[in-house]
């Protein structure tokens, strides 16, 4: 029998509940402490909280400007701390202020747009859930898209945020021009060929440069992709990654924990312009893996095989549409997630480290464990800095203490000489960073002159910057 992932994992809920009512424990004897959040501030005042709700601050003032403008005079103005704010997808404290937190959201549209370069100006808070309509209706699309789409454009290229394909970077890579406020509320444009530096720092900054305002992306004509996504043992699956990621336009992968089963996905480009969509069931598989977790986790053998039963064969999924329909899934499951990104030749053998420690008796985790391909860039503070890169991210849920594995994790994303995803969490300082990026004293010097005083720097990021 060959069942698709959509069965599989409706098979593996059905059949792990039976397999807990015929036992006498029935519980997970795992558990982990729940988190207590972050707290910036007073605790007085109607707070900000992130996505996964691991921060929370209380700021002197909230602001909304609509307009390139009253940033401007909000900056010069400011004496104290300004943090500027897109979705609130970042995990690690790079809003928490009790000075000034600045919301994009209104700073959303496509200001203008090139048929010729195939580029459009767009404005730093537009969603990327929204970019993809946008550009359609101008002709055009973002050449790639991450996974998650519900992040601001600014907040995306600061964290150097990206999706899959060895023939493609982060959405940093496809910045050409921006314009950007600095600490005086000065407004500063800069490209490859005006202020170059400043293009080299600004394209993956953390917003410790200034305030992003507009962006000139590069984009090319709309396409179609058909993404054909399957279970299958991982032990296959890795031995295929490199195969994979040379056949698909987009390649990436999930490895299932305390299983031996992994889930691909893969994009080609299509000119069949039928659409077939298939319901996107992420949210109800998560709920099925921590189904089989809290029923069998007090048995790892047990949970095991139950997975293991429902998979002796896969057929895949296929969906088919605009590429920006298909990139992007809901994510309505909240999780914690640290990600790390190391170079191409030692990913393999690193995320095999990676499964052994989610697999212990020591960690309870059931999120899967994503593995994704990225090409190599020239931006001074991108992960992805003259290496093409494999990335692996692991996740715990989000009312569970998220500290110990990524803890764990990172010890072992270091020994592979691994770069920490800026969005996400890590526990790492100014003087780990100067090792891992060459050009660590120029991008200082840069900030230095865009914010000499540090107003765009909150407690977190002094800790990145100045140790």
């Amino acid at each position: 029998m060959k069942i698709n992932r959509r069965q599989f994992f409706k098979m593996a809920s059905i059949g792990s509940a039976g397999i807990a009512a015929t036992t006498l424990t029935g519980c997970n004897s795992h558990t982990t402490p729940p988190v207590e959040p972050e707290v910036t501030g007073s605790g007085e005042g109607i707070p900000w909280r992130n996505w996964s709700g691991s921060q929370i601050a209380y700021p002197g003032q909230k602001l909304a400007p609509a307009n390139t403008q009253e940033v401007q005079e909000i900056v010069a103005q400011s004496e104290g701390v300004i943090r500027a704010v897109g979705s609130g997808h970042s995990f690690p404290p790079l809003v928490p202020t009790e000075g000034t937190i600045m919301s994009l959201s209104r700073l959303s549209g496509v200001v203008s747009h090139d048929e010729k370069l195939e580029t459009a100006q767009i404005l730093s808070g537009t969603r990327l859930g929204d970019m993809g309509q946008l550009l359609e209706d101008r002709g055009q699309a973002l050449i790639n898209m991450p996974d998650i789409d519900k992040q601001s454009l600014a907040g995306a290229i600061s964290t150097s945020t990206h999706g899959t394909g060895m023939n493609f970077g982060s959405l940093s890579s496809y910045v050409t021009a921006l314009k950007i406020v600095n600490a005086d509320g000065e407004l500063i444009e800069c490209s490859a060929d005006n202020n170059p530096e400043l293009f080299s720092a600004a394209r993956v900054s953390l917003g410790s440069l200034g305030i992003i305002t507009e962006i000139e992306m590069q984009n090319q004509q709309p396409f179609r992709l058909q993404n054909e996504s399957w279970a299958e043992p991982i032990e296959d699956l890795l031995a295929k990654a490199d195969q994979l990621k040379d056949e698909y336009r987009n390649f990436e992968f999930y490895y299932i924990p305390h299983t031996d089963y992994g889930i691909g996905y893969g994009n080609r480009e299509t000119s069949d312009t039928s659409v077939v969509r298939q319901p996107d069931t992420s949210n109800e598989d998560l709920g099925t893996l921590q189904m089989v977790n809290q029923y069998l986790g007090w048995s790892r053998g047990l949970q095991k095989t139950a997975i293991s039963t429902f998979m002796p064969g896969s057929e895949p999924q296929i969906s088919r549409d605009v590429s920006w329909k298909i990139y992007s899934a809901q994510r309505n499951v909240r999780f914690n997630e640290m990600e790390f990104h190391v170079p191409m030749e030692h990913g393999i053998d690193c995320l095999k480290e990676i499964i052994q420690l989610v697999d212990s008796d020591e960690q309870n985790i059931w999120f899967p464990i994503e593995f994704r391909y990225v090409k190599q860039d020239d931006i001074w503070l991108s992960p992805f800095y003259k290496r093409d890169t494999c990335s692996i991210a692991v996740h715990q849920y989000y009312k569970d203490d998220y500290h110990r594995l990524h803890k764990a994790a990172q010890k072992i994303f270091a020994r592979y000489h691994g770069r920490p995803h800026w969005g996400k969490n890590h526990y790492l300082q100014a003087t780990d960073f100067k090792k891992l990026y060459p050009m660590w004293d120029q991008f200082q010097e840069i900030r230095h002159s865009m914010d000499p005083k540090g107003k765009f720097l909150n407690h977190h990021l002094k800790q990145v910057m100045e140790g």
